[in-house]
C-alpha cells in the first residue's frame, strides 16, 4: 500500500516550483535577536552581583593582601582601626599620622566566565553567523540559493547558541574600597580614625529557557527548510519528465484500492522513478515533523493552484510556531556600597602586663541596589535608580584586644560589627551584618616577620562566592635598606580555594609605600592594592 504521505510529495511536484522558491518569504531569523542582545548588553553590566547576603572579612589594603590578609596581630598603625582597634597603642614613642587613601580591588570569577568570555571571543561566533546569514540572503536574492547555504546558516547559530550558553548563569563579583585614616598612637593610650568605602558588586546574565527553546526550534525550522529545499529540487527535475496528472490519478486509486496497480508498478521502471518515490517518502516522513510548525493542509491546498507556478506561496503565512518578539532572558544585578566613618580608642591595660584593647565605633551608611530586568531594556542608568535601591544608616562598632607574650610574640583577637543587623533590598532580598570573630598571631624574627589569622566565624559573603572561613599565613622579608618583599597564602577552609599573593613595602621615617598582587592558580580571583602613608 502506498503511504498517504506520499499525496504531499505529488501536490509539490505538481506546481513545477522553481528551484528555492519555496522558501520565499520565509523569515526565521528574527529569534536570533534573543543572542545578540544578550552579548551587546549582557558584557556591560559585569561589575554587579546576585543573591546578596552577608558582609565577610575581606582586606583590600596592600600590606595585609600581601601577607594572605593576616593583620589582627601585627597591623601598621594607619591600618589598625581596620583590623584591630588595640593595635594603636605602640611601645614606642607618641606619633601623628595620615594615609592618604589606599586603593584596592579584587575580582572573583569562581565559575569561569572570564574564560567563557574568551572562549566566546575565540570562536567569533557570532560574526561567523552574521556572515554565513548575509551570504544566504544575497544568495537568496539572487535566485542561487541551495539547502547547504541553509544547514551552514543553521550550524552557525547553533555554534553561537552554545557559546552564549557559556555565558549563562557564571557571575562575576567585583569589590573594590579605598580608605583615608589619620590618628595618634601611644605607649599607653591612642586613638585613630577612618573613612572607608567599600563596593561588593557584580551581574549574572540568565539565559531563559523559553529563549533558550526559541533560538533551537528556529535552527530545527532551518534545516527542515533546507531538507524540503532538497526534496524539491530532487523532484523537479523528474516533474519535466512525468506525466504527473495520470501519476497522480495512478497512485489515488492504490491508495483508495489499497493494493499496488500494475499501471503504476509499471511506472518503477521508468529512469529515476524509483529515486522519485523513495524522496517522496522521505518528504512524507519530514512532514510529520513539520506539522509542529505549519499549516500543512492549507499549504498542500496553496501549492496545489495552478497560480502556484508564477507566484509561489510563502511559508512564513502557514507556520504554527511563532517566536515571541518579547525576551524573557534576564540580567540579575545585586550588591552594596557601604561608607564606613569610625573613631577608634584604645588603652594599655595597667593591671595586665602587655594587654591593650580598643575599640571603634562607627557610623554606616549602606546603599542595596537589587533589580533583575529584561537583556533588551537594561541600561547602566538602572543602577542608580532610586526604586532600584534601599538605604540605611546605622551604628556598629568592633571590639579587639592584643596580648604582647615578649618583644617577639604577640596574639591579637577582633570582633567585628557587634551589633547584627538585617537589611533588605528593593526585591525584599537580605543583606546580614553579622558579628565576625578573628584570631591573630605575630612572630618578630631577626630575619623575618611571620603573620597568621584565622576566622572563628563562617560566613555567607555578598554576591555568588560560597561560604567563607578564611586562614592566613604571611611572611615580611626585610630587604637592604628600608624595603620588605612579603609572601602570603589564604585559605578558605569552607571550600578548600587558596589565594597565593606578593607585594613589595618602602619605608622611611615619615613615608610608607605598599603594592600588592594576588592571583589564584585557576584566575578564578585577582586582586591588587596601593597605599601611601605619611607618620610626623
Amino acid at each position: 500500500m502506498i503511504p498517504r504521505k506520499l499525496k504531499l510529495s505529488l501536490s509539490l511536484l505538481n506546481t513545477r516550483l522553481k528551484k528555492n522558491k519555496v522558501l520565499s518569504g520565509f523569515k526565521i531569523f528574527y529569534p536570533f535577536k534573543i543572542a545578540s542582545t544578550i552579548q551587546n548588553t549582557g558584557l556591560l553590566l559585569l561589575v554587579f552581583s546576585s543573591n546578596v547576603f552577608a558582609v565577610s572579612f575581606l582586606s583590600f589594603d596592600p600590606r595585609s593582601m600581601a601577607l594572605g590578609g593576616a593583620g589582627v596581630a601585627s597591623s601598621p598603625i594607619y591600618n589598625a582601626t581596620l583590623f584591630n582597634p588595640a593595635l594603636l597603642v605602640t611601645s614606642g614613642k607618641s606619633n601623628v599620622f595620615f594615609s592618604v587613601p589606599y586603593l584596592g580591588a579584587r575580582i572573583l570569577d569562581r565559575d569561569g566566565f572570564i574564560n567563557a568570555v574568551d572562549e566566546y571571543q575565540k570562536n567569533n561566533a557570532q560574526l561567523a553567523f552574521d556572515t554565513q546569514l548575509q551570504l544566504a540572503k544575497t544568495r537568496f536574492n539572487q535566485g542561487t540559493l541551495v539547502s547547504n547555504d541553509i544547514r551552514v546558516v543553521a550550524g552557525a547559530a547553533a555554534q553561537w547558541q552554545n557559546d552564549l550558553n557559556n555565558l549563562s548563569n557564571k557571575p562575576l563579583r567585583v569589590s573594590a574600597s579605598y580608605q583615608l585614616s589619620a590618628g595618634k598612637t601611644g605607649h599607653a593610650t591612642a586613638w585613630g580614625a577612618h573613612y572607608r568605602r567599600y563596593y561588593v558588586v557584580g551581574a549574572q546574565i540568565n539565559f531563559n529557557q523559553d529563549d533558550q527553546q526559541q533560538i533551537s526550534k528556529a535552527i530545527r525550522i532551518l534545516n527542515i527548510m533546507a531538507d524540503i529545499a532538497d526534496n524539491v529540487e530532487d523532484t523537479i527535475a523528474l516533474a519535466n519528465e512525468l506525466d504527473l496528472s495520470t501519476l497522480e490519478a495512478l497512485i489515488n486509486t492504490s491508495i483508495d484500492s489499497g493494493e499496488l496497480t500494475s499501471k503504476l508498478e509499471d511506472y518503477f521502471y521508468l529512469p529515476g522513478m524509483q529515486q522519485l518515490i523513495e524522496e517522496a517518502i522521505d518528504t512524507g516522513r519530514l512532514a510529520t515533523d513539520l506539522k509542529e510548525y505549519l499549516r500543512l493542509n492549507d499549504l498542500e491546498a496553496a501549492l496545489k493552484d495552478p497560480d502556484a507556478i508564477n507566484n509561489p506561496p510563502q511559508l512564513n503565512q502557514y507556520i504554527r510556531y511563532k517566536p515571541s518578539n518579547k525576551l524573557q532572558s534576564t540580567i540579575a544585578v545585586q550588591g552594596a556600597f557601604i561608607s564606613e566613618s569610625s573613631i577608634g580608642f584604645a588603652t594599655a591595660l595597667a593591671n595586665f602586663q602587655g594587654v591593650t584593647v580598643g575599640i571603634n565605633l562607627k557610623q554606616l551608611q549602606l546603599t542595596t541596589i537589587d533589580f533583575e530586568t529584561d537583556i533588551a531594556d537594561v541600561s547602566a542608568g538602572e543602577v542608580t535608580s532610586k526604586g532600584n535601591q534601599t538605604e540605611y544608616n546605622k551604628f556598629n562598632a568592633d571590639i579587639g584586644v592584643s596580648y604582647h607574650f615578649n618583644s617577639t610574640t604577640k596574639m591579637g583577637l577582633v570582633v567585628k560589627n557587634v551589633l547584627p543587623y538585617d537589611f533588605l533590598t528593593a526585591l525584599d532580598n537580605t543583606i546580614k551584618y553579622r558579628p565576625l570573630a578573628r584570631f591573630g598571631v605575630s612572630y618578630q624574627g631577626t630575619f623575618f616577620h611571620l603573620v597568621g589569622d584565622v576566622d572563628l566565624t563562617s560566613n555567607d559573603p555578598i554576591g555568588f562566592d560560597p561560604n567563607k572561613q578564611y586562614a592566613s599565613l604571611g611572611i615580611e622579608l626585610p630587604m637592604t635598606g628600608y624595603g620588605a618583599l612579603r609572601f602570603g597564602v589564604r585559605k578558605n577552609l569552607v571550600n578548600g580555594a587558596t589565594l597565593p599573593s606578593i607585594g613589595l613595602g618602602f619605608s622611611t621615617n615619615q613615608l610608607n609605600v605598599d603594592i600588592a598582587v594576588a592571583k589564584s592558580e585557576k584566575n578564578d580571583e585577582l586582586g591588587a592594592a596601593l597605599q601611601i602613608g605619611l607618620t610626623f
